[in-house]
């Protein structure tokens, strides 16, 4: 016959009563300190025409971005510590699941002094299966996996953030190594001029037609051409280094190549949403703002662990000395584990106070990373601008420097200047073409610093 053996507690009854009686109270820490300044509902350069999407006609970028996407260091390590992380979390959302756990033993003992191995042998079997669970009175389970969301969801947004920088920075790499070299060519011509007008400038100090202080004057302006033109060989070798470590390439030795400067045409300008929308796509303001919504719920939480705690756990077991007699008398039990915080107030009333705190300078960090966010975007607005209206006023040099040119070779082909005049007239016209191309550059720079500051992926096609 089949007996089963429940035992209520007296302390579970008198549990169930306690949290009968706490159900009516509610946590309610003190509100997440609020910036009530309002956001500016405008930027103050924002463009009057504005492109919705950041995309670059280049086929040799679209291969470089799309090969660093699949090597470089960064996004690897990244997508291991979000693959990580979400293992982590299935890991911990198992710690507050149901709890099971099922055993059975088997032991044999003889008695000293015993007859013989027959009568001195004693056999016992043993089974049992118990299981336990937390009630989520105060909702404390809910808010700790909550806490594990944000962290995920903190985490997916760095992802996205170090995926938009990389895709700027090989396009800022490659736009530079192009520019730099297209300048080899203008610095060489300028570098060739100046030591023919330093030859020319000598030559018309022995005839007394100069004074000898315009030979130092042409001899500076030689050894200035030729420390830019080692620089823009250092420099190509340096931003070849830095393209192959995005690459994830061996940086020393690498085999340099061609590259296509920036787009001709100057980059369109963004069309940008109102400073709070795009304030919500930016990876630093979202984390401070999860910084914040984590700091409130530790809060809740620190209210939570001032309150009782219940686990339930039920379990049977049985035992024989014979196996195939195991079920014959199990034994089933229900137990309530309570544990309320009864001389442990100084300590929880400590933690409800650092977690308050927590939360007061999440919201300071959330206020300065808004405000700086806003400081950036518009100074690269400003900036940009800046570059538009540089370029006008490079445009008419160059114009000017081009008709000074012709009108200068005009006149020495006439025998009304000599040779120096013309040099010097050419030099001020490679110089502008020079200074147009750095500042090209400069523009697309900006436009893919201004990408990633907006968490906007620049793409190339």
């Amino acid at each position: 016959m089949t007996s089963f053996l429940i035992k209520p507690s007296s302390l579970a009854l008198a549990a169930l009563c306690l949290l009968a009686g706490c159900s009516n109270l509610s946590i309610k820490p003190g509100p997440a300190p609020q910036d009530n300044e309002p956001l500016p509902t405008q930027w103050s350069s924002m463009p009057a025409h504005a492109a919705p999407m950041a995309v670059v006609k280049d086929a040799q970028l679209a291969a470089l971005q799309e090969r660093a996407l699949a090597s470089n260091r960064d996004q690897r390590l990244t997508a291991m510590r979000l693959r990580d992380a979400l293992a982590q979390a299935q890991v911990d959302a198992q710690r507050l699941s149901v709890q099971a756990s099922i055993s059975a033993s088997r032991s044999e003992s003889r008695q000293l002094g015993g007859a013989g191995l027959a009568d001195g042998l004693a056999r016992s079997h043993g089974f049992s299966a118990m299981a336990g669970y937390e009630l989520d009175l105060w909702g404390r389970l809910a808010m700790t996996d909550r806490l594990r969301e944000q962290q995920l969801e903190a985490m997916q947004a760095d992802q996205r953030a170090a995926r938009a920088l990389l895709l700027a920075q090989i396009a800022s790499r490659h736009w530079q190594l192009g520019s730099l070299a297209s300048q080899k060519p203008l610095q060489d011509q300028i570098l060739a001029q100046a030591e023919e007008a330093l030859a020319i400038t000598r030559l018309r100090v022995k005839e007394g037609k100069l004074l000898p202080i315009e030979v130092d004057r042409a001899a500076a302006t030689v050894q200035s051409a030729r420390l830019r033109r080692s620089d823009l060989d250092h420099e190509l070798t340096q931003q070849h280094q830095q393209l192959a470590l995005l690459l994830d390439q061996m940086p020393v030795g690498v085999a340099e190549q061609a590259h296509a400067g920036p787009p001709l045409a100057a980059p369109a300008p963004l069309a940008l949403g109102t400073p709070a929308e795009v304030l919500e796509q930016r990876v630093d303001v979202r984390r401070a703002r999860l910084a914040v919504d984590a700091a409130l719920v530790r809060l809740r939480l620190s209210e939570a662990t001032r309150y009782p705690s219940l686990q339930l756990s039920g379990g049977i077991s049985s035992g024989s000395a014979d196996w195939r007699r195991w079920l014959d008398q199990p034994l089933a039990s229900l137990a309530a584990s309570l544990v309320v915080p009864l001389v442990d107030w100084p300590r929880l009333d400590l933690q409800r106070q650092l977690a308050r705190s927590e939360l007061d300078q999440a919201a300071l960090a959330l206020r300065d990373t808004v405000h700086k966010a806003l400081v950036e975007i518009e100074g690269r607005l400003i900036e940009t601008r800046r570059t538009e209206e540089q370029e006008a006023a490079v445009r008419q040099r160059l114009d000017e420097a081009r008709q000074a040119e012709q009108i200068a070779a005009l006149k020495l082909e006439l025998g009304l200047i000599n040779r120096l005049d013309w040099l010097q007239a050419r030099n001020a016209r490679l110089s502008s073409e020079q200074e147009l191309q750095q500042l090209r550059l400069r523009q697309w720079q900006l436009h893919a610093e201004l990408c990633a500051s907006l968490g906007m992926e620049l793409r190339a096609q």
